[in-house]
């Protein structure tokens, strides 16, 4: 499984076709019944990472199965040493209604009688069990986050600042990262340093959440470390924001 992404043979051939626009290599492979999840590819320290796609109306129906496939994705993959981090990309739109929710997926809506705060919270405890919760507008969005990440993960090692970043907070003493840190970190081009990842993660809780913010609230954060609007919008715009 050397290629630069691997797509479950079951995954949609939109999303596909986008991805080998950047990634030609591109195959499919039977992923699932293997173990991994619906997307693969290989990192410059020679380690795959995962992401799982559920668009938000197969996840708010199937939140208890969708939390043991993640599980069961994280400890019982078939090659565990060479496997690294496990993203869950949520596919589409949810917002609160009098009842429950209503989810979004390309032009059909559907309701659930699950509160709003439920769903959110959902989202945070799988991201502070280590797991990477993105979440996409349509397949298109997709595609982009896919790409966004796997050329970042095979960017030549002398590029990688995560890796040095990495090495500092090591050297400073902290030797157990916060997940979310560490993601917030290695957002390509956003050069975001370990304490001001820190603080931003301890303010909003979430990268998502970060992420979220505007570029004007984030220039206002006032922590320890300087976070000013060039910096935010640099942020923002890594993650492929273009409502800034």
């Amino acid at each position: 499984m050397g290629r630069c992404m691997i797509v479950d043979e079951f995954e949609p051939t939109e999303i596909e076709r986008l991805i080998k626009l950047t990634l030609p290599d591109t195959t499919r492979e039977q992923l699932n019944r293997k173990g991994f999840a619906d997307y693969m590819w290989l990192t410059v320290w020679g380690k795959y990472e995962q992401a799982e796609r559920k668009q938000t109306s197969e996840l708010l129906s199937k939140m208890e199965a969708t939390e043991y496939q993640l599980g069961d994705q994280i400890r019982d993959c078939p090659y565990p040493n060479e496997l690294g981090n496990l993203m869950l990309i949520v596919e589409g739109g949810v917002k609160p209604t009098s009842s429950g929710v209503r989810s979004f997926n390309g032009g059909r809506h559907r309701d659930y009688k699950i509160t709003y705060d439920r769903y959110e919270a959902w989202l945070i405890a799988q991201e502070r069990a280590g797991i990477m919760v993105w979440k996409t507008f349509n397949q298109e969005a997709t595609a982009k986050t896919l790409i966004h990440f796997a050329k970042s993960a095979l960017r030549p090692e002398e590029e990688h600042t995560a890796l040095r970043r990495y090495l500092k907070l090591r050297q400073i003493g902290a030797n157990k990262l916060d997940p979310q840190v560490q993601t917030l970190m290695g957002i390509a081009d956003a050069e975001i340093g370990p304490e001001l990842a820190k603080e931003l993660i301890l303010t909003w809780g979430s990268v998502w959440n970060v992420v979220r913010q505007t570029p004007e609230d984030l220039a206002q954060y006032t922590g320890n470390s300087a976070m000013g609007l060039v910096r935010a919008k640099r942020l923002l715009e890594a993650i492929g924001r273009h409502d800034i």
